[in-house]
C-alpha cells in the first residue's frame, strides 16, 4: 500500500518482491500495487510485466471509530 501517487520506481520494488517469492518457490504469486494513483510510465511498466494496480484512497484504510456505550 502506498499512500500517494506513484511512479516506476515503485513497480520496480514490486517486481522484486514477486521475483524473491517465485525463487522460493511460490509460484502463484501475484504483484498487485495498492495506491490512490499511478503515473502514465508506471501503469505501461505493470502491464509489460503482468503486475497488476488497485485504487485505494489511504482514508478508506482508516480504523473507523465507534460510539462507547
Amino acid at each position: 500500500m502506498k499512500r500517494r501517487h506513484v511512479g516506476p520506481d515503485a513497480v520496480d520494488q514490486l517486481q522484486r518482491y514477486v521475483e524473491n517469492y517465485r525463487g522460493k518457490g511460490y509460484e502463484d504469486v501475484r504483484g498487485v500495487l495498492v495506491s490512490p494513483s499511478v503515473t502514465d510510465s508506471a501503469r505501461e511498466h505493470l502491464e509489460n510485466r503482468g503486475l497488476e494496480h488497485i485504487k485505494l484512497e489511504p482514508e478508506s484504510m482508516a480504523p473507523q471509530r465507534t460510539k462507547s456505550l
